[in-house]
């Protein structure tokens, strides 16, 4: 048995749940994912995806299976650590898993053995096809509707996700200029071209529609992953994204990744600064 609890935001949950589905049946292992609900991600998995098309089972934590199966820290005590230790042969962690995540070969050798292993991550500490993704997750039905019904609006237009206020890495090597240059070219060459502005700054959002009047759409609300309505809006703005004519993406950002992966075709990129 592999029990996999996966940690941080949307994409990073996807990667790493998906890494421990290919793994698992690598292995020929049984898989739970323990999913935790917390300020990162606020939603139960089943408000999101519909089941997943595996042997694996998907355990909404409660407060006492959270607490347990969480990282180890000194301020719980480092208690969860000890459970883990009594209750699992083997532990992977952040730091092992990312340490593992470009060596397949010796992840499969540390799990051989193992009866009862546990990874803790959100990293994608095994290979993970885009196909693979694309087949696991699903967006439930009440999502699929609201993703179908944002893609007739968008259209033909050119998507962007310009990561900011969480992420300092995506925002220096992922300037707002650079966006906008992209969207100057693609004006310049067809004045018509829409573009479709998923960010988490309504500054960057009133750049865009400042720019390109009446030629920009965003959502309405502020994004937000402490709330169920909140996650939700990122599952719709994730696969509403995979659908547009082009993307761009923001550097260092899970969600930019697993959109290029959503898309059947290669008309996608993540930019940043030239080095």
């Amino acid at each position: 048995m592999l029990t996999h609890v996966p940690l941080g935001g949307l994409g990073n949950r996807m990667r790493s749940t998906a890494a421990a589905i290919a793994l698992a049946e690598r292995m020929g292992m049984r898989l739970r994912v323990v999913w935790c609900r917390d300020a990162g991600l606020n939603s139960r998995f089943d408000a999101l995806f519909q089941p997943l098309p595996s042997a694996a089972e998907v355990v909404e934590a409660n407060a006492l299976q959270a607490f347990c199966h969480g990282v180890a820290r000194k301020r719980n005590l480092y208690l969860p650590g000890l459970w883990q230790r009594l209750r699992y042969d083997l532990r992977i962690g952040e730091a092992k898993a990312a340490q593992l995540r470009q060596d397949a070969q010796a992840m499969e050798t540390l799990m051989r053995p193992a009866r009862r292993a546990l990874t803790v991550t959100g990293v994608e500490f095994y290979p993970v096809s885009d196909e693979l993704l694309r087949t696991l997750f699903v967006p439930a039905p009440a999502l699929m509707q609201r993703i179908d019904e944002l893609s007739a609006k968008l259209g033909s237009a050119v998507g962007m996700h310009i990561r900011r206020t969480d992420n300092s890495v995506s925002a220096q090597e992922s300037p707002l200029t650079l966006f906008l240059a992209k969207a100057d070219e693609w004006a310049r060459r067809n004045p018509a071209t829409h573009f479709y502005v998923a960010t988490d700054s309504e500054d960057v959002k009133r750049a865009f529609q400042q720019r390109f009047p009446g030629k920009v759409l965003t959502a309405p609300q502020q994004a937000r992953r402490d709330t169920a309505d909140g996650v939700a809006d990122a599952v719709v703005e994730m696969y509403a994204l995979a659908r547009t004519v082009y993307f761009y993406g923001s550097y260092y950002s899970s969600f930019s990744d697993i959109v290029l992966s959503l898309r059947q075709a290669s008309n996608g990129e993540i930019i940043r600064m030239s080095r």
